[in-house]
């Protein structure tokens, strides 16, 4: 348990030298919710309809871009080979992982709450089923991270193979793009997609829209 405890601090901590993953997991929902705010602050509740893409916005980036940029990194710098001499088993120190990016996730999408709060949107009357929706997406897409860390060689291949994932969950996954504008073929192939954000309907299976309200 130590040995776990101890690579959780650590990640933390090479986490916070990263400069690519802070601004990956950070600053760039920071942008979206900025940009979604310019876009519809004439609503009567800024941003209320919206939490939901922000989040999985949040959650992609801390995933998709900012887990397989910080362990391709360390792997480049032979943090990793370094690991293998430890007597702490490389599940345990994979788990850790895991848990350091699930923290680091959560705490980007607290961020990004507070400051939708400080903007005016409203809270949501279900905060407990949206924590839970928001925590299985965040492990589902650390898996989807940790995958793209393994197929990737540097850390430009990282960002090349996060765009291929990201950039179809922002389009065809409705998290930027209203599915009811898009062809109905679209349409069904988005069901297949964990980002999936169906603005004409409720509700959604990612993030079920009584739950914002």
């Amino acid at each position: 348990m130590k040995g776990f405890v101890a690579h959780l601090l650590v990640s933390w901590r090479l986490h916070g030298r990263n400069r690519m993953a802070l601004a990956y997991g950070y600053l760039f929902p920071l942008m979206f919710l900025g940009a979604f705010w310019v876009l519809y602050r004439d609503e009567a509740v800024p941003l209320r309809r919206h939490l939901g893409e922000l989040l999985t916005v949040t959650i992609l980036g801390g995933a998709c871009f900012g887990l397989p940029t910080t362990l391709v990194g360390e792997r480049e710098q032979g943090v990793w080979r370094r690991y293998r001499l430890t007597p702490v088993p490389l599940a345990r120190l994979l788990a850790s992982t895991v848990v350091a990016r699930f923290g680091i996730i959560v705490s980007a999408g607290l961020l990004q709450f507070a400051v939708a709060l400080a903007l005016g949107m409203t809270r949501p009357s279900h905060p407990v089923a949206l924590a839970a929706a928001f925590a299985v997406a965040a492990f589902a897409f650390i898996g989807l991270g940790l995958l793209l860390a393994m197929l990737a060689d540097t850390v430009p291949a990282v960002q090349a193979l996060g765009q291929c994932v990201f950039l179809p969950m922002l389009v065809i996954g409705g998290v930027a793009v209203p599915l009811a504008s898009l062809p109905d073929w679209v349409q069904r192939l988005a069901n297949f997609f964990p980002g999936r954000f169906n603005w004409r309907c409720s509700p959604s299976p990612v993030w079920p829209r009584h739950w914002l309200r």
